[in-house]
């Protein structure tokens, strides 16, 4: 059986006990194997304006870093959304594929947390990029 790269297997154990209305009770055992789509839909690219994130970007990597010099004073990103995510950067709503609101660096280390919630609004999946901006 083919597998899409957007779905996960996962194998799940269910126990079901039957009893009988008479005196004697049975119990038996049954594994259900399945594939489910995953809900929380992700990010498929992630780029910021400037320098390179570190590790490169995955999918399945949720932390990243990245430096920038001190003439950097702020940094937007550019999320791509996989099946429909609703994302925002820093708490502000950014389209997949544009870029995000600027975000104001500090000197030294600064937090950006990135969200792509599911299509459904169930799930989400949280990226986070501590980007360093250098004193000199």
């Amino acid at each position: 059986m083919l597998v899409k790269p957007s779905q996960r297997r996962f194998a799940f154990a269910a126990v079901m006990s039957l009893a009988a209305v008479c005196l004697a009770c049975e119990t038996r055992s049954v594994t259900l194997t399945g594939i489910i789509s995953n809900p929380a839909g992700g990010l498929s690219d992630l780029l910021p304006s400037t320098g390179a994130l570190s590790p490169a970007f995955d999918p399945k990597v949720l932390s990243y870093q990245l430096v920038v010099d001190v003439n950097t004073p702020t940094i937007f990103f550019v999320p791509t959304a996989t099946g429909g995510a609703q994302i925002t950067v820093n708490g502000f709503l950014t389209q997949s594929g544009q870029a995000s609101q600027p975000i104001s660096l500090d000197i030294g280390v600064n937090t950006v947390t990135i969200v792509a919630g599911s299509a459904d609004g169930l799930s989400s999946v949280t990226y986070t990029v501590t980007v360093t901006r250098t004193s000199t």
